[in-house]
């Protein structure tokens, strides 16, 4: 190398991970983590979610070996399985006001005075 480079070089240590814009983004995505392993593990589905998946999957099968078409039975099975989401239950129905799609913009942010 004929110039010396100039290279950044930080002192490190443990003040940097609370000091420094780039852990912080770290810090944050963390906590999103663990908010929702906490939503998932106080808020998960009880048995009467399995429950209910099990006795859908019991009817496809009865279904499926009485005819060798799917019959009106095993499409209501089918249908009450997609209808257990975790949206609709109450965490989930918390969570999705956050998490949705934005509306509509009632005025351009452009035409703002500054």
């Amino acid at each position: 190398m004929a110039d010396k480079e100039k290279i950044a070089v930080t002192e490190g240590g443990w003040r940097e991970l609370w000091s420094t814009e780039d852990y912080l983004a770290i810090w944050l995505g963390f906590a999103v983590i663990l908010f929702c392993i906490f939503g998932y593990l106080n808020y998960a589905p009880k048995a009467d979610f399995a429950k209910k998946i099990a006795e859908a999957n019991a009817i496809q099968t009865q279904e499926m070996e009485r005819s060798p078409f799917k019959t009106i039975a095993w499409y209501k099975a089918s249908d009450a399985k997609k209808k257990l989401q975790a949206k609709s239950s109450a965490f989930g129905k918390a969570i999705g006001h956050w998490t949705k799609k934005p509306g509509r913009w009632k005025t351009n942010p452009l035409d703002v005075a500054a």
